[in-house]
């Protein structure tokens, strides 16, 4: 579970602070909470999975086993969690191969 607050930066332990996440994203986002936008260089707030809808401001990319940031937050996002890094686009290609890859929504 990742803390969407970290608890270093006064987040809470509740369920509406927590997330589902993958021991490398969580690990890459650490006390993050903001990041710099590569377009805009300006930084902003990383992707809020409880407030935020997904398709807002990912989508995917070679037929899934890319993560494509569409707004300033979703690009700061994808760098900042390297949510496109070897590991996990090898393991997406894996899910493909056995249809369980991308969602449907």
């Amino acid at each position: 579970m990742d803390h969407i607050l970290p608890t270093s930066l006064g987040g809470s332990d509740r369920g509406e602070n927590l997330c589902a996440s993958c021991y490398r994203c969580n690990e890459f986002k650490g006390a993050k909470i903001t990041a710099n936008d590569p377009v805009t260089n300006e930084s902003v707030f990383l992707f809020n999975p409880r407030q935020q809808i997904w398709l807002d401001h990912f989508q995917w990319a070679n037929g899934g086993t890319h993560i494509i940031g569409i707004t300033a937050s979703g690009r700061a996002t994808v760098l900042a969690l390297r949510l496109n890094n070897e590991d996990i686009v090898q393991a997406r290609a894996i899910w493909i191969s056995l249809n369980w890859h991308p969602p449907n929504d």
